[in-house]
């Protein structure tokens, strides 16, 4: 009995999300699908092993456009742990130029240009609380599939602003960025 404890002990510990079974690339993937994917401007990948070698995954996200995918490359984050974002243009060419130290209109042009087409994306703000900008989401609920061992059938629901602080990076240089709710 003692072993069989020390066993689920030691899962926990290990396991990125203690209440989900799914390995953390499919988790990602799949939160990707279910933010950035919604936007048909966006197709979201499946995760891949590169054959380097390497054991961080790749995610790669094919771009409806040259603005877009740029806008996105800034604002997305670029790393979950196990796995890294590639984002591609219609081309097929890496979207590069991302801006270290953006300005507040450079952050804001990054952000209409990567999520103006997404369904769950309102505004950015050039204020906050306690961040410097802030970009709103509609308010509705994104669910995904993530085996999560709390839930029924095995959901991750989130808040949109929830959901994409997830994918979003929050921090641009001196820039923080917060999410938040639209209120109607």
């Amino acid at each position: 009995m003692n072993k069989f404890i020390l066993v689920v002990v030691a899962f926990l510990f290990i396991a990125q999300s203690a209440l989900a079974a799914s390995p953390p690339w499919y988790r990602a993937a799949a939160l990707l699908r279910k933010t950035i994917g919604a936007s048909a401007c966006f197709q979201v990948g499946k995760p891949e092993l590169p054959t380097d070698g390497t054991r961080t995954y790749v995610i790669t996200i094919l771009a409806c456009s040259d603005a877009a995918g740029r806008g996105l490359a800034q604002v997305i984050k670029k790393d979950f742990g196990y796995v890294v974002i590639r984002i591609i243009s219609p081309a097929g060419v890496a979207a590069a130029n991302v801006v270290e130290e953006p300005s507040v209109d450079q952050l804001k042009e990054a952000f209409e240009a990567g999520l103006t087409q997404n369904p769950y994306y309102v505004a950015f703000h050039p204020r906050g609380g306690f961040s410097n900008v802030t970009v709103e989401f509609k308010r509705e609920v994104v669910q995904l599939f993530t085996d999560n061992l709390a839930d029924l059938y095995g959901n991750s629901n989130y808040v949109a602003a929830d959901a994409f602080s997830q994918v979003l990076g929050l921090q641009y240089g001196k820039l923080k960025v917060g999410t938040t709710t639209a209120r109607n």
